[in-house]
């Protein structure tokens, strides 16, 4: 049996910015609409996104167990422009310096992981969500994991473009003290480029959000949690 995602996962319906003032905004999963036709079997996996303010629960997941915390790491000015591999070095860096607090060892990779983030930003900023989920989710779910595959054109390229030795890249990339997803080939060349290809599959409840704090010329910081999840309604996602 295959599972169906309908409410897993992040981005939104609006692709307005919004400007932070003194709400939070917060993706989080729906109640599934029908999924549309295709293919002799239907569809595998089926997302379905909203912008909302304030808290709320998730449709189908609830948390059950902490994995992890980290509570205002630098992570640089985020735009439409952000790339997977500079949140990712930066809370590396994060976990190298102690500021990831790993509070519950897994012997084995969760089936069914939830993630909360905040972005801290300076007073008076304003960001599109849109732009920047997944740049924030996959950069944190490769922080969780560790890669496998030694050097190679992907792993120069990526160090080229953070602007450190290949020595320094391979042994964030290789440090397994928080790999929370398990161990996997993280980067692939891809055109001129790279790709990354973090185990975002267990993923299938997040949250993201927003909130802004004085000063005006602030760091912008990332807080936030990993869990594990099981179902509210078992079974409303299988077929």
């Amino acid at each position: 049996m295959s599972k169906i995602l309908y409410s897993t996962t992040l981005a939104l319906h609006s692709l307005r910015t919004y400007s932070v003032r003194a709400y939070v905004l917060n993706v989080y999963s729906l109640s599934p609409p029908t999924p549309p036709k295709g293919g002799a079997n239907g569809w595998k996996h089926y997302l379905s996104y909203v912008l909302i303010k304030g808290a709320r629960e998730f449709a189908y997941w609830e948390p059950f167990r902490l994995l992890a915390k980290w509570e205002q790491l630098p992570c640089g000015k985020m735009t439409g422009s952000s790339k997977v591999e500079s949140v990712w070095h930066r809370f590396k860096l994060g976990i190298g310096a102690g500021r990831v607090q790993r509070l519950f060892a897994c012997e084995a990779v969760a089936s069914n992981l939830g993630l909360k983030v905040t972005i801290h930003v300076p007073k008076s900023t304003s960001l599109n969500l849109t732009s920047v989920i997944k740049p924030v989710f996959d950069g944190i779910a490769a922080a969780f994991s560790r890669h496998e595959g030694g050097t190679n054109l992907a792993t120069k390229r990526l160090a080229d473009a953070l602007g450190i030795g290949q020595k320094e890249l391979i042994r964030l990339l290789g440090n397994e003290t928080m790999a929370i997803l398990g161990s996997r080939r993280l980067v692939y060349p891809r055109g001129n480029g790279i790709q990354w290809n973090p185990n975002d599959a267990l993923l299938v409840a997040g949250e993201l959000s927003v909130i802004e704090y004085a000063p005006d010329e602030g760091e912008w910081q990332l807080s936030g949690e990993l869990f594990e999840v099981r179902e509210t309604k078992p079974g409303t996602h299988l077929i």
